[in-house]
């Protein structure tokens, strides 16, 4: 599949993610999509990312800022909290939209609960 395939398919799952977040209750705006080379060069330099080849610099990944239904930002979550279980959820959900679909919440160094990608 050629890459503007891939990407077209993930921009049509993040349609659907973004209606999923609010139909979970979440409130979200859009952070980070695509990500010029020197952008991510930046995010690296300030402790921001960690991967030299970002997939948003491919146009395959995606940021939302998410919030609770109070309007508080979700930056870090307890584990086994109701907030964290239903964050779990939501990752699961976009993990089954495709076998290459990631979600920044499953990462163990830096948990990013509004990053959502594909892998080619």
């Amino acid at each position: 599949m050629a890459l503007v395939q891939i990407q077209n398919e993930f921009a049509g799952h993040a349609a659907l993610l973004i209606q999923e977040v609010q139909k979970r209750g979440f409130y979200c705006t859009f952070g980070d999509a695509y990500r010029a080379p020197q952008f991510q060069q930046w995010y690296l330099d300030h402790g921001y990312s960690n991967a030299e080849h970002s997939q948003h610099s491919k146009r395959l990944a995606i940021d939302l800022n998410l919030f609770t239904e109070s309007g508080e930002w979700i930056t870090t979550v307890l584990m086994g909290t109701d907030l964290w279980v239903r964050l779990q959820l939501l990752g699961a959900w976009w993990k089954h939209l495709h076998p290459a679909n990631r979600w920044g919440g499953d990462w163990l160094e830096l948990q990013d609960y509004g990053h959502f990608e594909r892998r080619e």
